[in-house]
């Protein structure tokens, strides 16, 4: 693509001046959360953003000195915002941020805007709060995750808040009071053990704990606030086509799309600033970003550049004459052989064509798509009502999508309902999609620590009505939508994610014994696994994918391996309910293909798993890993890839594969892959390997307050910062391992192997690992499905040539205990304590 082409495009953000707000708050109690709220812990003011912060207490604002207050709440937190206004000397307009690191509080748009797939929470991270009397104001969108709030006053005067906070959207309670818990002689690996919890905690929502983001009126239509373009699901896929509404501003102005996909943002956006009146136009309102009476094109994601999501303003317009708040007009816009054209009340604005443009999405320079679905939304500080919408497809010559907006059936249609499922989510703020391989990890943190068995089996349920007919589920499903397969029809696409899908569901049962759920589900979670032995290609005998993330998607060594791991434990779930015939039938194919795997994957030279058959000489942190934990390896295998990892190593912990660049200014450590390694590592007693990566890759999480959220991070750059910047996800249980392997290594409790450890039934307990680790002393407990807690503690005597162990457990339950080779079995009673030689 040449330059000349880019020379039409402005490419939006850097440049911008200024922030602006959201909305209005209301007086009045819009929360119907029963957690108890978050507050913040500590609070700053003067006339600019610090971190250093003091206790909190009530504060006030003024214009001439301290216009700006800090807030620090001292972790991970979400929900719907609200202030506690004692008094004031006059109306006042205030700027409220909020980020999940600090210093999105010192950046135009915060950590935002989150434009991708959230729309069941604010899409923008700044709000201004216009206040003209004392008391409570609630704000009516929730904040997903924050630690990091400012409040900035606006106009003079002044103004006192007695308290603010946040109705939690999730679960308000402290780690260490969950029914897992875990500490020992190094502090900060206990609070790197909190980050996996509070990750899980903040990302794992129950059902109708996130509220509907849209309003409906029976006269007026829709009320939408600071929200991305959002899509029907019984409105079509269409190109040629006129979509046609009334709209009328309330504030600002409104913000409207074509061609996007639905449930995830990206295309055509059209947003009309109206005439923007003294009297309600807010202060710190962006005339550079939104100029009065105009209508602005864009291609991307929004209207300003967020780190992977670049938007491109094609061109702006000015409007036929002034548009008045509290006016409705008729807007109508044509997308048709490449033009794309809009008018007002019958007056014309624009018509352009867009065949010259390329635009930078997904990676790749393209050009505008020009098919999709509309959507219906609201920039930030903009709020608008929407009305009798249709669209017209001029190929086909019909009506084909028509509503009045003004029944409450809209917001299951839109997917802007209340959660209906409880689900747990990729993170708190940014995505807040159904990940399905995300869940893997959580998976494993809840069953060492919340416990909250309930809402793992609503994220199952949750996925069900998105099985398709090939028996795969949604990999990405977002939350407000009615789960079916017409909303997620192009949700597919990264299969490793099916697997994973499983392997998460093999360690729900493990920790919780929910056997329950596959005797109601089996047939569903059947057709996936049935589904990944078709995946088997009978030519080479691996794994044949049409899109992976973790690695190549045909003759992978991770997919491959993935699947050994999938099909064996689907078949050991298969036994536990009695379906012996797939269990055998998976068993078998899980042999086969390790047979294949040995035989073409191996690359004895290097020493390591070779990245795929296409490619021998390079190899990945996933292969290595899956082919370990799948007992693909032999034990002199795993060590030697183990050996290999040394060619991975960068800064904190490992890069993904060979192939990434280790000088590119952007390289990142994934959490994520890193911590399908970790467990591999003690497993096959590489301590020392594990314990370092422990320390390099999940330290810096917890080491700095301006970036340290008390939760599990999505990626690490090599220096330990983020690795996506603000847009980095800092509330990630993806990004949690570390929490599970020390409760499993370090204090050296996990379940036995098999069917008998469902449930902590039968259990093992290992500390030697922990010893390895240099500590003196650990203690972890959690939540047995046999009546109560298994406690364990184990610490050095002085003269460190002695542990002494004490176990507690539900007499139902037995187990072992492993050390220096040597076993002795425990049964039969409550409590077990005893002194080992070290």
């Amino acid at each position: 693509m040449g330059l000349s082409l880019l020379s039409n495009l402005n490419v939006l953000g850097v440049v911008l001046l200024g922030s602006i707000g959201l909305c209005g708050a209301q007086l009045a109690n819009l929360n119907t959360s029963t957690e108890k709220p978050f507050l913040p812990k500590g609070l700053a003011l003067g006339s600019q953003p610090t971190y250093k912060t003091k206790p909190f207490t009530s504060f006030t604002l003024d214009s001439k000195k301290n216009s700006v207050a800090v807030l620090d709440y001292g972790h991970e937190v979400g929900g719907q915002p609200f202030f506690d206004v004692q008094s004031l000397s006059g109306p006042a307009q205030i700027e409220v941020k909020y980020t999940e690191a600090y210093h999105g509080l010192e950046e135009p748009f915060s950590d935002g805007p989150l434009l991708y797939g959230n729309q069941l929470a604010n899409n923008f991270r700044i709000e201004t709060l216009n206040i003209t009397k004392t008391g409570r104001y609630d704000v009516f969108l929730i904040q997903g995750g924050q630690r990091w709030e400012s409040l900035r006053l606006l106009t003079e005067g002044s103004i006192k808040f007695s308290n603010v906070g946040f109705h939690a959207s999730f679960a308000n309670v402290d780690p260490d009071k969950e029914p897992g818990f875990f500490e020992c002689s190094d502090k900060r690996l206990n609070e790197i053990w909190k980050a996996g919890v509070r990750g899980a905690q903040s990302s794992c929502l129950e059902q109708a704990s996130q509220p509907s983001t849209w309003r409906v009126d029976p006269k007026n239509g829709v009320l939408v606030q600071s929200l991305r373009p959002i899509q029907s699901e019984k409105s079509p896929v269409v190109g040629n086509h006129t979509v046609e509404f009334e709209a009328k501003i309330v504030r600002g102005g409104f913000w409207y799309g074509v061609a996007w996909e639905i449930g995830k943002g990206g295309g055509i956006g059209l947003q009309i600033t109206g005439d923007l009146p003294k009297a309600t136009t807010f202060k710190n309102h962006n005339y550079t970003l939104s100029p009065r009476n105009t209508l602005q094109v864009t291609s991307g994601w929004g209207q300003v550049n967020q780190t992977t999501l670049p938007t491109y303003l094609l061109k702006t317009f000015d409007l036929p004459f002034p548009v008045q708040e509290n006016k409705w007009y008729n807007i109508r816009t044509t997308l048709k052989d490449g033009y794309l054209s809009a008018s007002i009340d019958g007056a014309k604005i624009f018509n352009m064509s867009l065949t010259s443009y390329r635009v930078l999405f997904r990676g790749q320079m393209k050009p505008i798509t020009l098919t999709g679905r509309f959507g219906l939304g609201a920039y930030q500080d903009q709020t608008a009502y929407y009305r009798n919408v249709k669209v017209h497809d001029d190929d086909l010559g019909a009506l084909v999508y028509e509503s009045s907006l003004t029944s409450d059936g809209i917001l299951d249609e839109y997917g802007v309902r209340e959660n209906v499922f409880a689900a747990c989510l990729d993170g708190p703020k940014r995505d807040r999609l159904i990940w399905l391989g995300d869940y893997y990890h959580t998976s494993r943190i809840i069953g060492v620590s919340t416990s909250r068995f309930d809402l793992q089996r609503g994220t199952f349920e949750s996925l069900i009505p998105t099985q398709n007919e090939d028996g795969l589920f949604s990999m990405s499903a977002p939350l407000g939508y009615q789960a079916n397969t017409t909303v997620f029809a192009d949700n597919y696409g990264l299969e490793d994610y099916q697997l994973l899908g499983l392997l998460s569901l093999y360690y729900y049962v493990q920790s919780s014994n929910d056997l329950d759920l596959l005797k109601q589900e089996w047939k569903y979670f059947e057709r996936v696994v049935d589904w990944s032995v078709s995946t088997i290609n009978k030519t080479d005998g691996l794994v044949h994918l049409n899109g992976a993330f973790t690695g190549p998607a045909e003759s992978g060594s991770s997919v491959s391996c993935m699947t050994v791991q999938a099909l064996h434990s689907m078949a050991e779930l298969a036994s536990a309910i009695g379906k012996k015939n797939s269990a055998k039938k998976w068993k078998d194919a899980g042999d086969k293909l390790t047979e294949a795997i040995r035989k073409s994957l191996w690359n004895d030279k290097l020493g390591v798993w070779k990245l795929s058959t296409a490619n021998e000489t390079d190899f990945s942190v996933t292969g290595i890993s899956f082919c370990t934990t799948s007992k693909v390896a032999t034990r002199t295998q795993a060590t030697c890839s183990f050996k290999a990892l040394e060619k991975l190593a960068l800064g904190p912990g490992y890069m993904d594969n060979t192939r990434t660049d280790p000088d590119a200014p952007t390289a990142s450590i994934s959490p994520n892959t890193n911590g399908f390694l970790l467990p591999a590592l003690f497993e096959y007693g590489a301590d020392t390997k594990g314990s370092k990566l422990i320390d390099t890759l999940w330290g810096p999480m917890v080491d700095d307050i301006k970036t340290s959220t008390g939760a599990s991070w999505e990626y690490v750059l090599h220096d330990g910062s983020p690795g996506l910047g603000l847009f980095t996800s800092l509330g990630h249980p993806w990004g949690g391992a570390a929490t599970y392997v020390l409760t499993e290594w370090a204090a050296g409790l996990r379940p036995a192997q098999g069917i008998d450890g469902y449930g902590y039934k039968n259990w093992v307990v290992g500390p030697e690992s922990g010893l390895s680790m240099g500590l003196d002393y650990a203690h972890g407990h959690l939540q047995t499905a046999f009546g109560g807690k298994i406690e364990v503690t184990w610490k050095l005597t002085s003269n460190k040539k002695n542990m002494e162990v004490s176990i507690k457990a539900p007499k139902k339950t037995r187990g072992v205990f492993v050390f220096k080779g040597e076993e002795r079995q425990l049964s039969g009673q409550e409590q077990y304590k005893f002194t080992v030689k070290v």
